[in-house]
């Protein structure tokens, strides 16, 4: 029981990395595109998520293989 709930966290805490990981190539992308900054990049790559009605991991890795962000 021990080992099937320190996999799962494990999981979880390699998931949410992933997912941190590919916001902040987002943001990056979005900061060298549109001359911002990183707090800006991110409240363009948020708005995007929310007018999209996307969840912000979708379109981070959106931004991240396309180099784009949806329109906001």
């Amino acid at each position: 029981m021990v080992a099937i709930a320190a996999a799962q966290r494990v999981a979880t805490l390699r998931a949410g990395y992933e997912t941190r990981q590919e916001i902040g190539e987002a943001v990056g992308i979005i900061m060298e595109r549109r001359r911002l900054t990183s707090d800006q990049a991110f409240a363009l790559l948020r708005t995007a998520s929310n007018n999209t009605n996307t969840k912000l991991r979708e379109v981070a890795r959106s931004v991240a293989l396309t180099g784009e962000l949806p329109d906001v």
